[in-house]
């Protein structure tokens, strides 16, 4: 756990090495076929263009075979993986005994995130308000372990009908607002005598909370942000005074390096993936050949069932949309091959990227962090649960 002045030591450590070392995690393999890093890197980009794409795979999810195999070339790579230990576990309580059907409704992996987070939460006397809270389960849990009652805000109004009917059978006080928590109404609902919960809240969901928080004199503040990527336009507008006269400016897409992880998904949904991003690379080996620009063209999003009509559809779908003609003896099969290799080369390149991936994930948090500190709150950031049940498990504290 980081309390107090710990954060601001702990935001100028992180700050630092992201500053130093930003050639190799600031540029997209995806966007570039040769990365600027390589000339100064030049055996680390002979090793890792050497791997096989099983080879890849099996390290990306885990950065420290990846600062074991790079290691020979970049040392400074288990000091990058350790400073993403900086933020350890948060102190949990006893968690008492609802019975066995309470929780049913919930599926299971969120019910254990819902549990962990729960079990952070000191008591301090108050109401709980639970912040873009679905049908109410974070909340409902939190009323039935301490007896008190909740305010749940939720946008949708289908999600608030079935939250009430789950609190009336669990017998927990809850009260459901269908309320657009970016709305100024919103703040209004917001007392001194609640404590705020939120669990895995969108980036400018989360960020309209935090602004709010002093101007409504909130007491206590339990969060998990998420998706920090969503309120950004080109760059990351700070939150603190600190971060805002000493961070790094940051892009949009730097900040999404932060969300890159899953720890779970689908197999069907891997491959999925994998074909789409396999497809995209492919032509974009295509329009850089057929415009004679050597340059990565962004691409607007597509619908996934384009999958399924094959990889001649999607490029004369993907060059209608940028009004690029296709010769009609174009061998799309090459390009499709293309494709494959970049796919693999893509992977490979990615890995040092991954090492930087949870110490910037770390920075916004911080960032969220001092913002409320600042404020006059006593912050405490810290650990809510395992890596293995989510990888956005860090949580932020702030008290009054």
């Amino acid at each position: 756990m980081l309390r107090g002045i710990e954060l601001e030591d702990a935001f100028l450590r992180v700050n630092a090495v992201l500053s130093r070392y930003a050639e190799l995690w600031t540029p997209q393999p995806f966007m570039h076929k040769t990365l600027p890093w390589e000339e100064d890197f030049p055996a680390m980009s002979c090793f890792l263009r050497a791997l096989s794409e099983e080879q890849g795979r099996a390290m990306e999810g885990d950065v420290y075979a990846i600062a074991s195999a790079v290691a020979p070339f970049f040392p400074e790579a288990q000091e990058i993986v350790d400073l993403a230990l900086l933020v350890g576990p948060m102190a949990q309580g006893t968690e008492p005994d609802l019975g066995p059907f309470f929780g049913v409704d919930i599926p299971g992996r969120k019910l254990a995130q819902i549990q962990a987070f729960s079990r952070t939460l000191p008591d301090q006397g108050l109401d709980f308000l639970d912040w873009c809270g679905g049908k109410g389960h974070l909340g409902r849990m939190l009323g039935a372990w301490h007896r008190r009652h909740v305010t749940c805000l939720e946008r949708q109004e289908t999600l608030c009908a079935d939250g009430r009917a789950l609190g009336l059978r669990d017998q927990v006080e809850m009260a459901f607002h269908c309320v657009d928590v970016l709305a100024d109404q919103s703040a209004e609902l917001l007392q001194p005598s609640h404590h705020v919960v939120a669990l895995h809240a969108c980036g400018p969901l989360h960020r309209r909370l935090l602004e709010q928080a002093r101007p409504r004199q909130i007491r206590a503040i339990h969060l998990s942000p998420c998706c920090y990527v969503l309120d950004v336009a080109d760059h990351y507008k700070p939150l603190s005074t600190l971060v805002q006269d000493r961070g790094m400016l940051l892009t949009r897409n730097q900040v999404r390096l932060a969300l890159q992880e899953t720890v779970f998904q689908a197999q069907r949904l891997v491959h999925r993936r994998q074909r789409f991003n396999r497809w995209r690379l492919g032509f974009d080996c295509l329009q850089r050949d057929l415009r004679g620009i050597d340059a990565y063209r962004p691409m607007p999003t597509v619908s996934q069932a384009l999958l399924d009509q094959g990889f001649t559809a999607f490029c004369h779908h993907m060059a209608g949309l940028i009004s690029l003609a296709l010769p009609p003896d174009l061998d799309l099969s090459r390009y499709e091959a293309m494709g494959a290799l970049r796919q693999k080369e893509v992977l490979v390149l990615e890995l040092p990227r991954l090492l930087f991936r949870r110490v910037l994930e770390i920075w916004l948090v911080l960032d969220r962090g001092l913002f409320l500190h600042e404020q006059g709150y006593e912050v405490t950031v810290g650990l809510f649960c395992s890596h293995t049940l989510t990888p956005r498990n860090l949580l932020i504290q702030a008290l009054r």
